[in-house]
């Protein structure tokens, strides 16, 4: 193959004598190349799109989750609870039931007489009542890299009250969802806490206590000055030092205080006087327009900002420094009337008021009961802290009461494209335990569960055909049916539309790489005419068909090779700066070219090495194809017609 590959090399590099045929070679290449480009750019970001809106389905859900049918619900295994007084006559949840002693709980010597209705029970060879719910969880059991979880989910009413300059409101019926800590995927959908969050954290928490405990979580790294401005306290006074500031006058013409800002501007008010505050042993004097006053207060303007460290031995107090026209003020104060303007979250602190990267909601502490709201609630001006209660309703033997429980908000996550994901509410298993109604609910989605955890996402539909056919194999499969994150009914519509588009896009790339490289044999048919006395010559020395016809396939092959690397390096810068293309679109547009509500902050830029194994294979094979009419061409080519030719 040496000597094919050699002559095929020299046939395509370009040369005057050959003009055309190194045009269409030229422009072959690169439209293979643009197609190829756009082709794996597309498919690459497509394939990010779906992995991200998977991997945020699995976060919020699970990959796989086991769902009680109507059979269970019906059977005398869930009903016995309700007429046990062991069961306290209550159904029980699926949780309940796994701790439950016994399968059986009802006592014919002290319950009431079973209706002639009921129904029978599904014993075991040794007549013992078939435990549904641990024998389904022994098949999980049976299976390595599988976790298991319980979940619930019911309706309550959430309501938040927002305490700004002008208080607000906020009600929205919501399903309320336990919260699994131990679910690592969920970490990485957790919003990070902004400085806005942390100082209405800060202003809600009552008493010393809670103050110590959100300082000891926090990590402060600056403070600034509120709208109203800041009285610096006398321990950051500088020892010397002069600055220039404002003198604020009041009606009787008397100094009320002194305004301190980073640069003097002109001023044109009556009211306001410039001067300069001269420290002396850390005693400030304000002169101007030839008087001086004693002891003046100093306001720093609002908005000014001042580098903070948590003081050694005190974690309300703080180290404070900043720069004000090149004079030094340092001290160490509490925060009082002053702003967080920049905080981190301290991993694995002590008592945490909010959900932190441990994916722990907080414990109930003087603020209510934490809970873990979706990003939708920021848009619309919650915080951190924000406090209210949740609401449900409870039969009694006169009426239905109206429950409340105190909470406050301990996190945001990112619902991704859930349609849902906006009002489900997740709330640690204690706080919905209290809300757990006496009504079961036989749906895919909603009541009481098993959410299956694996570590691949992709092996999900492969465990739950061998879940099906453990269940089935214990006779366990009427009583529960067993879903992946595609049969959810809120994502499968979602999720085959985005399937259907990426293949649509695939059938169309495939039909434009076969179009683009019809250049391939246009220019390997010149090229055949124009070697046709080399070919004759090649014939006449001894070379086989088979070597000829190589010899134009090799071309056809290095075109699409060489197109296809061309292509995926072009495809591979794009990849890497497509957030600046993005950005530059959407300034030309006027509004965001992707929405964020469902492609996030920003799209997938990772390389799809399947994406990119598809079209440089789709590529190079269309190529070797394209080269198959020259190819047999070359071939009848006879060395005599050519000599009689010539």
């Amino acid at each position: 193959m040496r000597f094919e590959f050699s002559v095929a090399f020299k046939y395509l590099i370009p040369r005057w004598r050959q003009l055309s045929v190194s045009i269409i070679s030229l422009v072959s290449v690169l439209v293979i190349s643009l197609v190829v480009w756009l082709v794996v750019v597309f498919l690459s970001v497509t394939d990010g799109i779906e992995k991200k809106w998977i991997d945020q389905l699995v976060a919020l859900n699970s990959p796989i989750r086991m769902v009680p049918t109507e059979a269970y619900y019906d059977s005398y295994y869930y009903q016995i609870d309700s007429l046990s007084g062991d069961s306290n006559y209550t159904n029980k949840t699926i949780g309940e039931k796994l701790q439950a002693g016994m399968s059986d709980p009802y006592d014919p010597m002290a319950d009431f007489e079973l209706p002639a209705d009921f129904p029978s029970p599904e014993s075991n060879p040794d007549g013992s009542v078939k435990d549904l719910t641990k024998e389904a969880w022994s098949v999980l059991s049976g299976f390595s890299g599988l976790r298991a979880e319980e979940y619930e989910v019911t309706f309550g009413n959430l309501h938040l009250e927002l305490l700004r300059d002008e208080p607000t409101f906020l009600t929205q019926v919501s399903y309320i969802s336990t919260h699994d800590s131990k679910n690592s995927r969920m970490a990485g959908m957790i919003a990070t806490p902004s400085a806005r969050d942390f100082n209405n954290m800060l202003k809600n928490l009552s008493g010393p206590s809670g103050t110590d405990s959100f300082f000891e979580n926090v990590e402060v790294k600056a403070v600034k000055t509120t709208g109203k401005g800041y009285f610096l306290p006398q321990t950051l006074y500088p020892k010397k030092g002069s600055l220039k500031a404002y003198g604020v006058i009041d009606r009787n013409g008397e100094m009320k205080h002194v305004v301190i800002a980073n640069t003097l501007r002109p001023i044109d008010n009556a009211n306001l006087l410039a001067g300069e505050v001269e420290f002396s042993d850390g005693e400030p004097t304000f002169t101007a327009d030839g008087r001086t006053f004693s002891h003046p207060s100093l306001l720093l303007e609002s908005d000014h900002r001042l580098t903070a460290e948590r003081a050694q031995g005190n974690d309300s107090k703080f180290r404070i420094e900043t720069k004000i026209q090149g004079v030094l003020f340092s001290g160490t104060i509490p925060l009082d009337h002053l702003e967080i303007a920049e905080a981190y979250p301290i991993d694995g602190g002590p008592s945490p008021l909010w959900i932190d990267k441990r994916n722990t909601l907080p414990p109930s502490n003087s603020s209510g009961e934490g809970i873990l709201v979706s990003k939708h609630f920021q848009s619309n001006g919650v915080l951190l802290g924000d406090r209210g209660y949740l609401a449900y309703y409870t039969p009694t033997p006169s009426a239905v009461q109206e429950q409340r429980l105190p909470i406050y908000v301990a996190g945001f996550y990112d619902p991704g494209f859930m349609p849902v994901g906006n009002k489900v509410v997740f709330v640690n298993p204690d706080l919905l335990a209290m809300m757990r109604g006496g009504v079961a609910v036989a749906d895919q989605m909603l009541g009481n569960g098993i959410n299956v955890h694996l570590a691949k996402v992709s092996e999900t539909e492969a465990v739950k055909l061998e879940i099906q056919q453990a269940l089935d194999q214990k006779g366990l499969s009427k009583y529960w049916t067993v879903l992946s994150y595609a049969d959810y009914e809120f994502a499968r519509p979602v999720l085959e539309q985005l399937r259907s588009d990426k293949n649509l896009f695939t059938l169309i790339a495939v039909i434009i790489l076969i179009v683009a490289c019809s250049n391939i044999v246009s220019m390997l048919i010149l090229l055949v005419n124009d070697k046709k006395k080399e070919i004759g010559i090649m014939q006449s020395m001894g070379a086989s068909a088979t070597k000829i016809a190589s010899i134009f396939g090799i071309c056809g092959f290095l075109t699409g090779l060489i197109s296809s690397i061309i292509g995926t390096i072009a495809a591979i810068v794009t990849l890497h700066n497509l957030q600046a293309l993005i950005q530059f679109l959407s300034f030309m547009q006027g509004h965001e070219a992707f929405q964020a509500a469902f492609y996030g902050s920003a799209l997938p830029n990772e390389l799809s090495m399947g994406a990119l194994f598809f079209v440089l294979m789709a590529t190079i094979v269309i190529s070797l194809l394209a080269g198959i009419a020259p190819a047999i061409k070359a071939v009848l080519v006879r060395p005599s017609e050519i000599l009689r030719a010539e």
